[in-house]
């Protein structure tokens, strides 16, 4: 009971944190990524314990993304606050065809599609992670890869009654809506 405890308390820092970490993306904020940084540093150890593997390796992965989203929005080619373009539809079915075949091949390959959730995990993971790199380089169709991506995490996690994680996904569904909209205007 006491190691739930302080999961449950953990897990409610990093949910705040990820909050502070939205919200600063949508308003092309640096200091977003120290607080994801941060966030995902206790998500890794959260998902971890819970066996979530994916969703932790996922996490390890933020953190290097943190590192890279501070530089590329301070000191890269993305340094300025309006900075933002877009991809071809053609790009966008070629996105999706390549995380759905890393998906298909990650699953397969480590033999983890019998575990419960195990692809859905994947999927999450994979498309994070390709959409993670939207971000960065600020492109707009990241808020909608984000949008279905955030859906799908609140589903995963609500079967693992990673509650505080529940609430935080459907608040990045909120932002990933504000953000796309506040981009938008901007682009």
């Amino acid at each position: 009971m006491l190691e739930l405890l302080s999961i449950s308390w953990l897990e409610a820092v990093a949910a705040l944190l990820g909050i502070l970490y939205i919200y600063a993306v949508s308003q092309e904020w640096p200091i977003a990524w120290p607080a994801a940084f941060v966030s995902t540093a206790i998500y890794t150890y959260v998902f971890w314990d819970s066996t979530l593997w994916y969703s932790a390796g996922l996490n390890v992965y933020y953190m290097g993304m943190a590192v890279y989203g501070y530089w590329q929005w301070t000191y890269g080619n993305k340094a300025q606050i309006g900075d933002i373009s877009s991809r071809s539809s053609q790009w966008h079915v070629t996105y999706v065809v390549t995380g759905l075949a890393i998906v298909c091949t990650l699953v397969f390959w480590s033999e983890q599609a019998w575990l419960d959730w195990a692809t859905l995990d994947a999927l999450i993971m994979v498309f994070s992670v390709m959409t993670t790199v939207l971000v960065a380089h600020k492109y707009l169709s990241n808020w909608v890869y984000w949008m279905i991506i955030n859906t799908l995490a609140m589903l995963l996690y609500w079967q693992y009654a990673l509650w505080f994680t529940v609430g935080l996904y459907f608040v990045y569904l909120v932002f990933s809506v504000f953000g796309w909209r506040q981009w938008r205007k901007r682009a």
